[in-house]
């Protein structure tokens, strides 16, 4: 069970961190500038979907290994 829902933490961060980068790289490339106001909740919501991204991934890993 606990697996599954570090799997489920794992996934969703995954999800966030590449929506939030392919919206930042598609508006960069193609030079449509984004609200000040959605690069800042942006911003916030990859710091905040990061340290999830970390620890579920080091969770998996130790409960692979074991």
């Amino acid at each position: 069970m606990d697996n599954k829902r570090n799997r489920t933490m794992w996934g969703i961060s995954l999800f966030i961190i590449g929506i939030a980068s392919i919206l930042n790289a598609f508006s960069s490339l193609s030079g449509i500038e984004l609200p000040d106001i959605l690069v800042r909740c942006v911003g916030v919501i990859t710091i905040v979907a990061l340290p999830v991204l970390v620890y579920s991934s080091i969770k998996i890993l130790k409960n692979s290994k074991s």
